[in-house]
């Protein structure tokens, strides 16, 4: 790990220390912080920044209006609710904790289905359970194309 980011991760830990059930893990080459299964902060070792998951606008548009703030877009593609906080503010703790806090209960009070991105699977956290519904035997795309080939083409 690099300097930076062992210093972006000690000051999540910090930061997050008085919160409950967080459970910091690698994510995106960096560190992903989750509550619930779900993330809410992060190291970004990219660009040397911390990122905060604002699914509330108001919160949001607050923390892009501060200066130095930008949206956090890792393939050129902004991420929805997240922003990247302002480098200078790496060096005012209280600052730093505030925000974190702030993404922490956002996303802890958004129910797990509204943070989905549609056609993408949601992180599992300690204590979710699967839904997942039943099959029909001879049922999906891997049965169809087999299906497919074995029928001979022609044949009267």
């Amino acid at each position: 790990m690099g300097r930076m980011l062992d210093f972006l991760k000690e000051l999540l830990d910090d930061t997050t220390s008085s919160l409950p059930d967080v459970l910091p893990r690698r994510a995106f080459g960096s560190w992903g912080y989750y509550v619930d299964g779900r993330i809410f902060a992060l190291a970004y070792a990219r660009e040397d920044r911390l990122g905060v998951k604002l699914p509330d606008s108001a919160a949001h548009a607050a923390a892009r209006s501060l200066p130095g703030a930008s949206e956090w877009a890792p393939h050129g593609s902004p991420m929805s609710g997240w922003v990247l906080l302002p480098a200078e503010m790496l060096d005012d703790r209280e600052a730093v904790q505030a925000w974190v806090a702030r993404a922490f209960q956002l996303v802890r009070a958004v129910p797990a289905s509204a943070l989905r991105t549609p056609g993408k699977r949601a992180v599992k956290g300690p204590g979710a359970t699967s839904k997942k519904t039943p099959r029909t035997p001879g049922s999906g795309p891997k049965r169809a194309a087999a299906r497919k080939k074995a029928s001979p083409r022609g044949a009267r």
